[in-house]
């Protein structure tokens, strides 16, 4: 079965075109090795590994599916071999946020005061 079609049909990507991003991003390994391209032939047995922004993800293939099913069925297509390797940062976004003083994004209320900041700078500009 092509690896693309796999991590589709057991939930692992929401689409096969997010699949195939991943795939040219280099963030999809089989068994050690890169996958290049998404018509690579996975067996049962065989060892993936998805890099995500700050874990690792590791399954091992157990099932074939013919359609994507529901999540129930989907989960007895692989086996999590370890459940997530913390890379890289430590801390999440929301921990970071809660100890800065300011967040990472203005609320409402900042946004309309940069607005109307930039409104009056403009003017003053004229």
């Amino acid at each position: 079965m092509r690896i693309d079609k796999w991590l589709f049909f057991a939930r692992l990507f929401k689409t096969r075109s997010k699949v195939v991003k991943a795939i040219d991003k280099s963030k999809i390994f089989l068994n050690g090795s890169l996958v290049r391209k998404q018509s690579q032939i996975i067996k049962i047995g065989d060892g993936i590994i998805i890099k995500r922004s700050n874990d690792i993800l590791r399954f091992k293939v157990i099932n074939f599916g013919t359609k994507r099913e529901n999540y129930d069925l989907a989960k007895n297509m692989y086996e999590n071999k370890i459940e997530e390797l913390q890379v890289g940062i430590s801390k999440t976004k929301a921990e970071y946020c809660i100890e800065s003083e300011y967040s990472f994004r203005p609320d409402k209320k900042e946004r309309r005061a940069l607005i109307k900041l930039k409104k009056i700078s403009s003017f003053l500009e004229e």
